[in-house]
């Protein structure tokens, strides 16, 4: 295959550099990666390219050796979130320096492989790739939580009902309990069952 731009007048312009912005690196490690940029600049495309597949490689090893910890970290986290309190779950990852990314790959692989053997020779992306694709194919967690949704409501209904029995003159109420059974019906009808 053939990449290569067609020649262009020389550039006036200084080379592109690989310019560090890691956090807490140092002058010297910066200078460093600016100075390998500049020396790769002038490279050919093919010779760019065999250095973009060893930097790749690279990558992909450290992939690997991560993706466990991710594991562990989702199994901790699984431990940990329900015994914080409703809504503080996002606090308590801030509080302990843990990306909401980086929280929902680990999450989302502990509870995708039941052990981190599962997850050898994986890198993050595959891993991740495979936990969402076992996920698509489980039961409808959507229709698992709505039907849970609906019970909690029917349950709340009926203590309202119980609430109004005893209240007395409730009468300017019909006209929120109706919009609730138009609710209630249209609702009925998306799940495709008949309206009444």
């Amino acid at each position: 295959m053939h990449f290569e731009k067609t020649a262009k007048a020389p550039s006036t312009e200084a080379p592109p550099t690989i310019d560090a912005h890691v956090e807490g690196d140092s002058p010297p490690e910066r200078q460093a990666a600016v100075d390998e940029g500049a020396r790769m600049a002038g490279w050919p495309l093919d010779r760019l390219g065999q250095r973009a597949e060893l930097e790749n490689e690279r990558i992909t090893g450290e992939e690997i050796e991560v993706t466990p910890y991710y594991w562990k970290l989702g199994v901790i986290m699984r431990l940990a979130k329900p015994c914080v309190d409703r809504g503080h779950w996002q606090h308590w990852l801030l509080a302990h320096g843990i990306a909401k990314v980086r929280a929902f790959r680990a999450r989302t692989l502990a509870a995708a492989f039941p052990s981190r053997e599962d997850l050898e020779g994986l890198t993050l992306g595959e891993a991740m790739m495979m936990a969402i694709k076992a996920r698509q194919q489980k039961p409808n967690d959507v229709k698992r939580r709505a039907r849970n949704r609906l019970k909690a409501m029917s349950a709340a209904l009926v203590t309202i009902e119980d609430d109004l029995k005893d209240a007395g003159d409730s009468a300017s109420l019909i006209p929120l309990i109706d919009a609730l059974a138009q609710r209630v019906a249209s609702l009925r009808q998306a799940v495709g069952g008949p309206g009444k």
